[in-house]
């Protein structure tokens, strides 16, 4: 036998995920910051924007409206309405927030630039959204949806008629619909409700 076949043999293994060997394996990164798992915010953008460089805005709007008309006999009286106006205001609220990180910083890593802009964006639309939705109109918070709407009549629900989710909100619309209000466009639900409806089954 020769020397050769009694050679020591070195075996190579893993040293770890994500780990590098000084010398002979680096490591592989992903260029820039993975961001973490966020909600999907559409509220906002339901609503008309429209740029304004006030603190507020006033508007007028109609506290009762024309209600009455009739098939007219002659000589008999037209039937009279009465229209009346009054001015609200509209404060300009600002949604704001900040991170510390010097300039140098910033400079020297435009991942973390872009990666700080993102999420100080996303915080701002979350407050946005919870703002539009349940902001009670005090202090510099929003006149939220739920602040402003009026409580649901359960007595359009018939029970034994085992009502669900759909028919809740069916019944909602209804009820928008007979008081003359501008006519539903959307619906918010918490995630758990909506897939309660879309995975009844009959």
């Amino acid at each position: 036998l020769g020397m050769r076949d009694f050679e020591q043999k070195t075996t190579l293994t893993s040293v770890g995920v994500g780990s590098a060997i000084p010398g002979v394996l680096m490591f592989e990164r992903e260029p820039g910051i993975v961001l973490p798992a966020r909600k999907k915010l559409f509220l906002g953008s339901l609503f008309t924007r429209i740029p304004t460089d006030f603190n507020a805005i006033d508007y007028v709007k109609v506290t009762q409206d024309v209600t009455k008309a009739s098939p007219q006999t002659e000589t008999l009286a037209k039937l009279e309405n009465t229209l009346n106006f009054t001015t609200a205001v509209a404060n300009v609220r600002t949604i704001a927030t900040f991170i510390r990180a010097s300039k140098q910083l910033l400079q020297d890593f435009k991942g973390l630039t872009a990666f700080i802009d993102a999420s100080l964006g996303y915080a701002v639309k979350l407050e946005e959204e919870e703002q539009l939705l349940i902001g009670d109109n005090s202090g510099d918070n929003l006149n939220g949806l739920l602040t402003q709407a009026s409580a649901f009549n359960t007595a359009l629900l018939v029970a034994n008629d085992g009502w669900e989710y759909a028919d809740q909100i069916g019944r909602t619309i209804q009820q928008i619909e007979v008081a003359n209000e501008i006519d539903a466009s959307f619906v918010v639900l918490p995630p758990a409700i909506w897939w309660s409806i879309r995975l009844q089954k009959n």
